[in-house]
């Protein structure tokens, strides 16, 4: 909402430069990562008729707006595989958000100020790793931006009921989009509504769950589940483990989820300027953002008691571009210290960039599984003797690629103790000429029984290694750091066949 209006801001070649850009930027060579497990689900869950659709998202933890939309996109005849166009669409819905921002956000703000601001969110290596899956991410964005903007309006004017009736409308949107995202707007602006005493936030609240009422059981049960999980955690303390995640999460706002080791030095170095510079921009805000924090606040705990810290900071991408606005409020661009700050945080961005095309330097070395390589592997060495693959059930996904392929062997799937307690049996029983094992490199099962079953099985197979995302040197050092790696384990060659286990990454 510019000086001129909304429509005028659209004449602006900044805004058509940065788009440019950002299509440049998410468009290319989409096919680049390989597949994973939740973008395994999107496409499965999509291909299902629209009742089939409803009946598996009801026991599981998502709405069902997103797989509607990305049923009726495939319908469409775009080039590509399935894959590639469902991350097209994610890309699309990204270039849709950073339009909606800039309307409704930035219209009124300096040249100088856009122009700042949209350097950090196009090259933000953290937006693209997250826009090119196929995954809800950049809608919840989109909506996001939208629904807080008219939250915004609407607690400034609670007396206007076109406003209340936008702001209700984009609510339910995200709701059905994505639990977490959707309740903290909602709770968010119920919360400052109702501290400043303006009730027509109960019957706002009210509307929001009758149009949610076909969903509203769905959302009930996942945040039961929600509040009973154990989410993986690496302290045994509270504080520090909340720590941890808010430091991974401001670590994926600022410098993205893929870092080269130079621009982990350039990152170190800024750090102390950040906070500095955020401090700077709470003391010279008039009026707190109370509605962002709020918003905030309840993301935050919702995604933390969820899920592992590595992935915190994804599920409150919805909350980037705000961060970026507020940064940007303490950051004197003008001067030379803030010029060298803003050039340094491009420098890093950069870095991200071209470690992501590369695929290297990902903090998250799940996204570079090629759990088709994995089969193949398996499928190259099959022999004709017997053979067992004990299947890790946090990488299940291999699975399908070692059904697809026609792996001629039983697969083991290890998950809880009855299923190592199958796995021994038939080792013992059977005597397998060879054991596949194909795992994590972290046991992140209660007791070991990862560990546990390794040690057993050396005692009677040599063991052979393949290391399909082989961690760096500093990698192995920031883990040894954190705790992740324990003692090495010492394999002693013994009696016969092979004992492999091929995937060592987090």
């Amino acid at each position: 909402m510019g000086d001129n209006g909304p429509l005028n801001s659209l004449q602006r070649p900044i805004l058509w430069i940065a788009l440019l850009l950002q299509a440049l930027l998410f468009g290319y060579r989409l096919d680049l990562l390989p597949i994973w497990g939740d973008e395994r689900f999107t496409l499965e869950t999509a291909a299902k008729s629209p009742p089939q659709i409803l009946q598996a998202l009801r026991v599981d933890v998502h709405p069902p707006f997103y797989y509607f939309l990305v049923k009726g996109w495939l319908k469409l005849p775009l080039p590509g595989s399935e894959l590639v166009r469902a991350r097209a669409l994610s890309a699309s819905l990204a270039l849709l958000a950073t339009l909606a921002f800039y309307l409704l956000w930035l219209g009124r703000r300096s040249t100088e100020q856009q122009a700042l601001f949209l350097g950090l969110w196009v090259f933000s290596p953290f937006l693209l790793l997250y826009a090119r899956m196929a995954r809800s991410y950049t809608l919840q964005l989109l909506l996001a931006v939208v629904a807080i903007r008219l939250a915004q309006d609407w607690l400034r004017e609670t007396g206007n009921r076109w406003k209340m009736a936008r702001y209700i409308l984009a609510a339910v949107a995200l709701l059905y989009t994505h639990y977490l995202p959707g309740l903290g707007v909602v709770a968010g602006t119920a919360f400052l509504g109702l501290w400043r005493r303006q009730w027509r936030h109960v019957a706002t609240l009210a509307a929001i769950a009758l149009a949610y009422a076909p969903w509203l059981a769905a959302l009930i049960q996942t945040s039961h589940v929600v509040a009973h999980a154990k989410a993986y955690r690496l302290s045994a303390g509270a504080l520090t483990e909340h720590l941890l995640k808010l430091g991974y999460a401001f670590v994926d706002f600022n410098f993205g989820e893929t870092i080269p080791p130079w621009a982990m030095v350039v990152a170190a170095l800024l750090l102390p300027i950040i906070l500095w510079t955020l401090w700077k921009a709470w003391k010279r805000t008039v009026h707190p953002p109370a509605l962002f924090l709020a918003v905030a606040t309840v993301g935050y705990f919702g995604a933390a008691s969820w899920v592992a810290f590595a992935f915190v900071g994804a599920r409150l991408l919805f909350l980037v571009p705000f961060y970026y606005l507020f940064l940007l409020r303490g950051l004197d661009a003008r001067r030379w210290h803030g010029a060298l700050t803003y050039t340094g945080l491009l420098l890093v961005s950069c870095g991200g960039l071209g470690s992501y095309y590369r695929g290297q330097d990902f903090l998250n070395k799940g996204y570079l599984v090629d759990f088709g390589a994995i089969a193949r592997t398996l499928r190259q060495n099959a022999q004709d003797e017997p053979a067992l693959v004990l299947l890790d059930r946090q990488i299940s996904d291999a699975g399908y690629y070692l059904h697809g392929a026609g792996f001629p062997y039983r697969v083991e799937l290890l998950g809880d103790p009855a299923s190592f307690k199958r796995a021994r049996v038939e080792v013992s029983h059977h005597r397998p000429a060879v054991v596949w094992y194909v795992r994590y490199g972290r046991d992140m099962t209660p007791g070991g029984l990862h560990r546990r079953l390794e040690t057993e099985l050396s005692r009677t197979y040599t063991i052979k290694r393949y290391q399909f995302v082989p961690f760096s040197w500093l990698d192995r050092q920031v883990m040894q750091w954190l705790g992740l790696l324990k003692a090495a384990h010492v394999w002693t060659p013994h009696r016969r066949g092979s004992f492999c286990c091929p995937p060592k990454f987090l």
